[in-house]
């Protein structure tokens, strides 16, 4: 009987253990569980992400395929304006005052902002070569401003 005693307490003692170990491994599922939840979260806040990205990139390509398309333009134009005839009657870098819009007339801060407005706009070609076909493009372009 006492054997029987024995192996009883033995079997609560494994019992208790394995009960142990039972609330354990809940506590670690909770964990995990917990943590699977928190990169759920994760992984759709970085799909969001990803889908305002896209967007981003579709319009970008969207915009950049509308600015190739004026620059194929313009370069057409470009390529189309004749030679200029003026660069042998050029004297002077003041010689754009003989132009209608300032001969004659009294020199105002509107037509001065005129000239600033251009020469800003032809601060974007630095480094291109003034060659007449590309002096007649301004011409033609700053016509329309």
């Amino acid at each position: 009987m006492e054997e029987g005693k024995l192996k009883l307490a033995t079997t609560q003692e494994t019992l208790n253990e394995t009960i142990a170990e039972m609330e354990e491994g809940k506590l670690e599922l909770a964990k995990t569980q917990e943590a699977l939840n928190e990169t759920l979260i994760d992984v759709e806040t970085k799909n969001d992400e990803l889908r305002r990205t896209k967007q981003k990139l579709t319009d970008t390509e969207t915009e950049l395929n509308s600015t190739l398309a004026k620059v194929e333009e313009l370069e057409e134009i470009a390529n189309n304006v004749p030679d200029c005839a003026l660069n042998s009657t050029i004297t002077s870098q003041l010689d754009f005052l003989y132009s209608d819009i300032f001969y004659q007339r009294k020199l105002t801060a509107d037509k001065l902002d005129v000239v600033r407005n251009i020469l800003d706009k032809l601060g974007h070609f630095i480094g291109v070569r003034m060659t007449d076909r590309v002096i007649e493009f301004f011409k033609l372009y700053l016509k329309f401003l």
